[in-house]
Protein backbone atom coordinates (compact mmCIF):
# COMPACT_ATOMS: atom_id res chain seq x y z
CA UNK A 1 0.00 0.00 0.00
CA UNK A 2 1.13 3.61 -0.93
CA UNK A 3 2.40 5.54 2.45
CA UNK A 4 1.52 8.75 1.04
CA UNK A 5 -1.99 9.49 -0.03
CA UNK A 6 -2.37 12.96 0.97
CA UNK A 7 -1.93 14.07 -2.75
CA UNK A 8 -3.27 12.25 -5.75
CA UNK A 9 -0.56 11.13 -8.19
CA UNK A 10 1.46 12.39 -9.65
CA UNK A 11 3.10 13.28 -6.55
CA UNK A 12 6.22 14.21 -5.43
CA UNK A 13 7.22 10.67 -3.45
CA UNK A 14 7.44 8.73 -7.07
CA UNK A 15 6.31 5.13 -5.14
CA UNK A 16 6.20 2.41 -7.78
CA UNK A 17 4.77 -0.79 -5.72
CA UNK A 18 5.31 -3.61 -8.02
CA UNK A 19 3.85 -7.12 -7.31
CA UNK A 20 5.45 -8.96 -9.62
CA UNK A 21 9.13 -10.49 -9.44
CA UNK A 22 11.57 -12.03 -11.96
CA UNK A 23 11.68 -15.88 -10.94
CA UNK A 24 13.84 -17.17 -13.58
CA UNK A 25 15.80 -16.36 -17.01
CA UNK A 26 16.32 -18.88 -19.93
CA UNK A 27 19.05 -18.49 -22.23
CA UNK A 28 18.87 -20.34 -25.61
CA UNK A 29 20.54 -21.24 -28.35
CA UNK A 30 19.74 -19.35 -31.87
CA UNK A 31 17.84 -22.86 -32.64
CA UNK A 32 15.52 -22.79 -29.10
CA UNK A 33 17.63 -25.04 -27.30
CA UNK A 34 18.16 -24.35 -23.45
CA UNK A 35 21.35 -23.21 -22.96
CA UNK A 36 21.06 -22.74 -19.35
CA UNK A 37 18.52 -21.37 -16.68
CA UNK A 38 19.19 -18.37 -13.86
CA UNK A 39 17.27 -18.67 -10.82
CA UNK A 40 16.24 -16.02 -8.22
CA UNK A 41 15.22 -16.89 -4.22
CA UNK A 42 13.51 -13.95 -2.67
CA UNK A 43 13.48 -13.74 1.34
CA UNK A 44 10.38 -11.40 2.53
CA UNK A 45 10.57 -8.85 4.93
CA UNK A 46 7.83 -7.17 7.13
CA UNK A 47 5.49 -9.77 5.78
CA UNK A 48 1.44 -9.06 5.85
CA UNK A 49 1.83 -5.20 6.44
CA UNK A 50 1.85 -2.61 3.97
CA UNK A 51 5.60 -1.83 4.01
CA UNK A 52 6.30 -5.43 2.83
CA UNK A 53 9.70 -5.98 0.76
CA UNK A 54 10.82 -8.74 -1.12
CA UNK A 55 14.83 -8.98 -1.01
CA UNK A 56 16.90 -11.07 -3.38
CA UNK A 57 18.67 -13.99 -1.51
CA UNK A 58 20.15 -15.82 -4.35
CA UNK A 59 20.96 -16.79 -7.57
CA UNK A 60 21.29 -20.10 -8.88
CA UNK A 61 22.65 -21.35 -12.55
CA UNK A 62 21.70 -24.48 -14.15
CA UNK A 63 22.95 -26.34 -17.25
CA UNK A 64 20.66 -27.71 -20.01
CA UNK A 65 20.74 -31.15 -18.00
CA UNK A 66 19.71 -29.53 -14.91
CA UNK A 67 22.51 -29.73 -13.01
CA UNK A 68 23.09 -26.36 -10.89
CA UNK A 69 26.74 -25.04 -10.59
CA UNK A 70 27.80 -22.88 -7.43
CA UNK A 71 25.57 -20.16 -6.75
CA UNK A 72 25.36 -17.30 -5.03
CA UNK A 73 23.31 -16.30 -1.42
CA UNK A 74 23.14 -12.90 -0.10
CA UNK A 75 22.60 -12.14 3.45
CA UNK A 76 20.92 -8.84 4.80
CA UNK A 77 23.73 -7.14 6.86
CA UNK A 78 22.58 -3.74 7.66
CA UNK A 79 19.09 -3.50 8.72
CA UNK A 80 17.17 0.34 8.94
CA UNK A 81 13.89 1.14 9.15
CA UNK A 82 12.42 -2.19 9.41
Amino acid sequence: MEPHTEQAEPDAYQEVYEKKYLDYIDVLSETGSKILSVQFGYNIINSGINTAKMLLASIVQKNASGNSVPGMKFTLLYKRGY
